[in-house]
């Protein structure tokens, strides 16, 4: 059995004046443990203002800021144990979910053709014990990085500002 990989689900947006400090958790997350997924879900209610503003929000995101609940933003969950909390619980929760043994290895391989735009993954799981759900599902994310756009408070990020003033979007 392999460890358990933390997935940071973080809800965040454009407009949320206290979601850089959010993505500096998110960062130091994966710092620690290489293997770390982030995910910056946009959603409600702190999308762009205007027509000018870079809108990475999506349906996933609107759904599964449904489910998670968040009280406030930033909000995240870790491998989706419980409904979201502030940024102040990820960095223990992604460290116990770090530590605990998967019942299923996973492993993929993805490519995109960028004509086409289809993508196809192939994945390989291997039980090491009997999981708890009676059901297992995967989901498959294609993340963005590199999106220079308008971010409330950014400068409290300054890692991801860029020369220009934009923010620089990760895990999008």
């Amino acid at each position: 059995a392999q460890k358990k990989v933390p997935v940071l689900e973080e809800y965040t947006g454009v407009r949320c004046g206290f979601c850089p400090a959010g993505h500096i958790i998110g960062s130091n997350i994966k710092a620690a443990n290489p293997k770390a997924v982030i995910i910056n879900l946009h959603g409600a209610p702190y999308g762009p203002g205007s027509a000018t503003m870079v809108d990475l929000r999506s349906d996933v995101s609107f759904d599964l800021d449904s489910v998670a609940d968040p009280s406030g933003y930033p909000a995240g969950s870790v491998n989706r144990v419980g409904k979201a909390t502030g940024r102040g619980g990820w960095t223990s929760a992604a460290n116990t979910i770090a530590t605990q043994n998967s019942p299923v290895n996973v492993a993929a391989k993805a490519s995109i053709d960028l004509n086409t735009r289809e993508l196809e993954v192939i994945v390989e799981t291997y039980y090491t014990a009997n999981s708890s759900a009676s059901t297992n599902k995967l989901n498959v994310f294609i993340l963005q990085n590199n999106i220079a756009g308008y971010q409330a408070s950014g400068s409290t990020n300054p890692a991801n500002v860029l020369p220009n003033g934009d923010y620089n979007h990760m895990h999008a």
